[in-house]
This record gives C-alpha cells, sequence and structure tokens, in this order.
C-alpha cells in the first residue's frame, strides 16, 4: 500500500538580498493526531516519531517531485522530471526534516517562485505503509469517535511541494543560500547532540526575514 500524506506549510521565510535555493522543510510532523477521510475510510492518524528509521537507515535517497509528478486532474504530468535534489533527509524531534537544492530549470524556478511568493502552501511525501495498527479500520459508528491509526513504518519515496494538503502541521522553515551538504549534516548533527546549540541554530535563524517583509 502507498500512502501519500500533505500538509500546508507555514512560516516561509527567505534570507534577506539572498537568491537561496536551498529550501529546508518538514514532509512530515511526528505524534500529532491529523483527521483524514481518504479511500481507506475517515480516521485519526498518527505517524509515529521511528516511522521512517529503517528507510532512512537503508540509505534511502527520495526523488523530489512538484505535486508527485501528477496534473491537478490526477494524471501524469508531461514535465514529470525531478525538481530538486535532497541534501538532507533525518528525522529530528518534531518531524521528518528536509533539506533540497532546487534544480535552475522553468519548472523548477516557477515552483521555487511560488514557494517565495506563499503560492503554494504544502509539502508532501510518498512511500509504502509497512505497519499500521491497526492494519484494518473499523469504521465509527453514530455518535463515536472516529478510530485512530498509528503508522510506525513507512517508506520514502518522493517529497515534494504541492498545492493540495490533506492535513496540517509540516511547514517550509526557510529558503537559504546556497550551501554545501556537509555543511547541512554538521548543522544538524550538532544540534542533536547539544540542545543549547540547535536553540543558537534557531535564533541565528531569526535573522531570516518573511517573506513580503522589509528588505
Amino acid at each position: 500500500m502507498i500512502r501519500t500524506i500533505s500538509r500546508p506549510l507555514d512560516d516561509i521565510r527567505i534570507r534577506r538580498s539572498s537568491t537561496g535555493r536551498d529550501v529546508e522543510a518538514y514532509a512530515a510532523v511526528f505524534d500529532t493526531p491529523a483527521e483524514v477521510h481518504d479511500r481507506h475510510g475517515h480516521y485519526i492518524e498518527t505517524i509515529h516519531r521511528t516511522a521512517f528509521d529503517g528507510a532512512l537507515a537503508a540509505g534511502v535517497t527520495p526523488a523530489v517531485y512538484y505535486h508527485h509528478g501528477m496534473t491537478m486532474h490526477g494524471t501524469p504530468a508531461r514535465r514529470a522530471t525531478p525538481i530538486g535534489e535532497p541534501l538532507l533527509v533525518k528525522a529530528d524531534r518534531r518531524g521528518l526534516l528536509t533539506v533540497t537544492r532546487y534544480h535552475h530549470g522553468d519548472l523548477a524556478d516557477a515552483v521555487l517562485e511560488a514557494i517565495r511568493n506563499g503560492d503554494i502552501r504544502s509539502y508532501s511525501f510518498r512511500g509504502h505503509i509497512h505497519l499500521r495498527v491497526p492494519g484494518r479500520i473499523t469504521p465509527a459508528g453514530p455518535g463515536e469517535p472516529l478510530p485512530k491509526v498509528t503508522l510506525y513504518r513507512l517508506g520514502l519515496t518522493e517529497y515534494g511541494p504541492t498545492p493540495r494538503p490533506l492535513y496540517a502541521d509540516a511547514r517550509i522553515t526557510a529558503i537559504r543560500a546556497a550551501r554545501s551538504p556537509a555543511q547541512w549534516h554538521a548543522d544538524i548533527r550538532n544540534a542533536d547532540q547539544n540542545h543549547r546549540r540547535q536553540l543558537k541554530l534557531r535564533a541565528a535563524a531569526a535573522t531570516l526575514a518573511p517573506i513580503g517583509g522589509a528588505a
């Protein structure tokens, strides 16, 4: 079973006077119940914080597509080509953090500009569901609470921006000037090892100006 999850993005920021193409965003948020109504039923779903551990340990390198390479009508797009290169895909305390360097090209340029302008407000990922509890969703009866489902093990085939969010809480945290993958890894690794360092990194990110703010 392949699962596609989209979440609205908030707090999009871009460095002042920057033409950076590195987008930092959460593709999934852990331990956050969300109401879902899809072909599997109507239920409350939660992604467990270890859901991607297996995929990440296997060294998976997901592709990056706009709207999963599909049109708004759900048919394969003519320009279903990757729009970026994953520099970092890592599970942290909040969720699945991604850093993507967007390619140069008509489609990637248009998507990046739409993110900057706030026109695209959601990120999404796709992967197989390897373990879901319960495995079968029993519909709620009249007056009963919605059933609760937890995703414990997920694959990760691809992720990227999409104009159609399914439910809330992931976000783009910054669009930054180009940096090397080694620099991104060093920052995140040090933040995990020392919470104070993480706070300092977040404080440094405060120098990023919201889109539409003063230059």
